[in-house]
C-alpha cells in the first residue's frame, strides 16, 4: 500500500478519537471468536487453506453458490443518515479491494467468498471497478442494498447496534438466517461465526480495516488471530509516525 496515500488519509485528529472511543468502551466491535479447545472453522474442519477473497452479489431473493471454502458477508444495521458516509467508504473498499469471484481461478474451497446483498434492481457488479467509478458506483449500490435482508440476518444474530458489519461464517449464512431457510439461527455454530461492526472505526480508516481483513482471511489462524491488537500492529507498520499515539493510548501493549 501506498505510504503518502495512508498518511494523506490517516489524520492525526481521527486517530486519537479512535484510541479514545477503545478506552471508553472496549473493543469497537462484537468478536466471535471458537472457545479455548474447540474446532476452528473451515481450516480445522477440513484443512482448507483459503488463497484469496473474492467478492460477488448476493441479489435479492437468491442464495449463495456451494463449495466455497469460507462465507463473508458486507451487511449494513440501517440506512440512517448519519452512517451513510461509513456505507460509502465500506462499498468503496468492498469494489476497490477484491476481485470478482468470476475472474478467480483459484478452487472454491479456496476462496472466501466475500456477498454484498443487493436488490435485483442493482444489476450486475462490475468485475472491475475503475478508480475513477468507485464513488459513483458506491453510491448506486448503497441506493440498492438490500437492507430489508441484511435487518432481518443481523437482528437473527441478536446484532441489534448500528454500523457496518462484517461477518464470516464456515457455509452459507442463508440457509439458517432467511425467512423459510432449512435451518434456525439457533442452529449456527457460534464457534465458527466471526462478527466485526465497524460502528467506532474513524470512518477514514475503514477501507485500511477491510484491507486488513482481506490479509488476514489467507491466515490460517485467521479465526484466532483476527484481533484489534493485530490491526492496529499493522497500521502502526504500515504508517510509523503514528507510533506514539497508539503507544501512548496504550492499544499496543
Amino acid at each position: 500500500m501506498n505510504r503518502k496515500w495512508l498518511e494523506a488519509k490517516i489524520s492525526r485528529k481521527s486517530f486519537l478519537n479512535f484510541a479514545r472511543a477503545l478506552l471508553a468502551i472496549g473493543l469497537p466491535f462484537h468478536l466471535k471468536l471458537p472457545a479455548r479447545g474447540q474446532k476452528k472453522g473451515a481450516f480445522a474442519e477440513e484443512n482448507h487453506e483459503i488463497e484469496v477473497t473474492a467478492r460477488a452479489p448476493l441479489l435479492e431473493n437468491g442464495t449463495e453458490e456451494f463449495g466455497y471454502g469460507l462465507y463473508s458477508y458486507l451487511l449494513f444495521a440501517s440506512r440512517s443518515d448519519a452512517g451513510r458516509t461509513g456505507r460509502l467508504r465500506a462499498i468503496r473498499a468492498y469494489l476497490k479491494l477484491f476481485g470478482d469471484a468470476s475472474a478467480a481461478k483459484n478452487k472454491r474451497r479456496n476462496i472466501n467468498i466475500f456477498y454484498i446483498p443487493i436488490l435485483n434492481s442493482a444489476g450486475a457488479l462490475p468485475i472491475v471497478a475503475p478508480d475513477a467509478q468507485l464513488d459513483l458506483l458506491a453510491s448506486q449500490i448503497e441506493q440498492n442494498f438490500d437492507y430489508a435482508r441484511a435487518q432481518t440476518w443481523l437482528n437473527k444474530l441478536n446484532m441489534k447496534e448500528d454500523g457496518v458489519y462484517l461477518i464470516s461464517y464456515f457455509s452459507e449464512l442463508s440457509e439458517f438466517l432467511d425467512a423459510g431457510a432449512g435451518y434456525t439461527a439457533r442452529e449456527i455454530d457460534k464457534s465458527k461465526l466471526l462478527v466485526q461492526n465497524l460502528a467506532y472505526v474513524p470512518e477514514d480508516l475503514i477501507e485500511l480495516w477491510i484491507l486488513e481483513f482481506r490479509n488476514q482471511a489467507t491466515r490460517k489462524d485467521f479465526w484466532d488471530q483476527f484481533t484489534l491488537r493485530n490491526v492496529m500492529k499493522n497500521i502502526r507498520t504500515a504508517v510509523p509516525h503514528i507510533t506514539k499515539f497508539v503507544k501512548f493510548y496504550g492499544l499496543l501493549g
